[in-house]
């Protein structure tokens, strides 16, 4: 079972990790690791369902205004997640989706559906569901979008602050993307809801990519549209697969908690930093600068 588990696994995660080897599963402590140089990958396992999948990896880093000694240079690139991170939405997500599995006969707790919060749909689909068919996973994110659009997204707010966040970012002379794997008309409401589109440089969304994050196209891309060196970047998530999707691009990472998962699973996922939200305590640009 655990063999099994663990072949999906890394076949969801094979466009952003290439494992040399894996050791240690023990069925006691229900743990397996793997690890790739200076990568390492951690899932934890309850019963037959990981309860998390995080990548850590250390590198330099520096934020707007703050020289890095190591790097020696400034963040010119902010890279931000939208879902949850810039729009308080996740509760609306995770319950349609919910909904929709329900009624394709995989009834799964909100709990488990929170662990996967923020990656890839067909990549959670092959995990949470792995009996479930190519044709049956697309007819299922299929529905999955029309209930949401048509039910919760009306629902959903902006978080405050992001104006403000944004305003300051483009006074320090740095540019903004968009990263994010929803598009079309549930984007454009995501965009009339944030308001800043006067102060963002690019837009990298589910139609540029193939796959969602962990896989880091979505990442690569918004950093090569930036025209900013990727280690002059930095991706702002509120989930572990924002900052595995980063650091597989060559780009930092930094967490908001807004989006249901602990500060410790966003640091171990390679954040530098963690806040409450996008506009806690003021702008996050400042308590990066002060914790940084």
């Amino acid at each position: 079972m655990f063999g099994s588990l663990v072949e999906i696994i890394k076949t969801v995660l094979k466009d952003a990790l290439k494992f040399e080897s894996y050791k240690n599963l023990n069925t006691q402590n229900e743990e397996s690791r793997f690890v790739e140089c200076d990568l390492q990958l951690s899932i934890n396992l309850l019963g037959h369902r990981p309860t998390s999948v995080f990548v850590t990896a250390m590198k330099p880093f520096a934020v707007a205004g703050v020289p890095c000694p190591e790097a020696n240079m400034l963040f010119s690139g902010f890279i931000f997640d939208v879902e949850g991170t810039l729009v308080d939405c996740i509760p609306q997500n995770l319950q349609s989706q919910q909904e929709t599995l329900s009624e394709f006969g995989v009834p799964v707790p909100y709990e488990v559906l929170q662990l996967y919060s923020g990656m890839d749909g067909d990549d959670t689909l092959r995990i949470i569901a792995p009996d479930l068919d190519e044709v049956t996973r697309k007819q299922l994110m299929k529905a999955r979008g029309a209930r949401y659009q048509k039910k919760f997204l009306p629902t959903v707010r902006a978080f405050d602050g992001v104006r403000s966040l944004f305003e300051a970012i483009k006074k320090s002379g740095a540019k903004i993307a968009l990263a994010t794997d929803c598009q079309g008309p549930q984007l454009r409401h995501y965009q009339s809801l944030i308001q800043v589109d006067d102060l963002i440089d690019k837009i990298v969304c589910g139609d540029d990519v193939d796959k969602g994050k962990p896989h880091p196209g979505l990442v690569r891309l918004a950093v090569e549209k930036l025209s900013v060196p990727a280690n002059a970047a930095v991706m702002v998530g509120d989930t572990p697969y924002d900052a595995e999707a980063a650091r597989g691009a060559g780009v930092s990472a930094a967490g908001v908690l807004s989006g249901g998962f602990a500060r410790g699973a966003l640091l171990e996922a390679g954040c530098f930093n963690v806040v409450e939200e996008i506009g806690a305590s003021g702008r996050i640009l400042d308590r990066v600068t002060e914790e940084g």
